[in-house]
């Protein structure tokens, strides 16, 4: 009598394993797409004649707080997950990316950097990083260590 075996466990990701991929995939995807439309020439030329056309009458500073505050709730929402305290090196490097791409933008044709711009964008990483720390308050760990 033959019976088929299943793999080792070691070869088996744990759905905690899969959440944590899945997670981690969602903010490098965010991350990817703010440092496209920061770094690109024309960012709305995506959304032209097409029913999203209505993102271009966005305002530019409500854009840049609206994506730094999830881009920085969803970095900071891992530390709630799991439970540990953020990191000063991860607020920093938030920080530091929040202002690196508004200065990058200099080298970018028909872009430029802007004060208001790098303010709306650091505005948009302390509202995610106070949103994050509100619901630590309330919340336990997802996530065992």
């Amino acid at each position: 009598m033959s019976t088929s075996r299943i793999a080792p466990d070691s070869f088996q990701l744990s759905n905690n394993h899969w959440f944590i991929v899945t997670y981690l995939f969602g903010c490098l995807s965010m991350m990817s797409f703010l440092t496209w439309s920061l770094l690109s020439p024309d960012p709305y030329a995506i959304v032209r004649d097409s029913s999203l056309e209505w993102l271009e009458n966005i305002s530019d500073l409500l854009a840049h707080l609206t994506a730094f505050s999830l881009f920085s709730s969803s970095v900071f929402g891992w530390y709630l997950l799991t439970g540990r305290p953020i990191s000063a090196r991860a607020v920093y490097a938030v920080m530091a990316y929040c202002l690196i791409l508004e200065a990058l933008q200099t080298f970018v044709p028909g872009r430029h950097c802007d004060a208001k711009d790098a303010m709306a964008n650091l505005c948009g990483f302390v509202l995610g990083l106070a949103f994050v720390r509100v619901l630590s308050l309330f919340r336990r760990p997802v996530i065992a260590n």
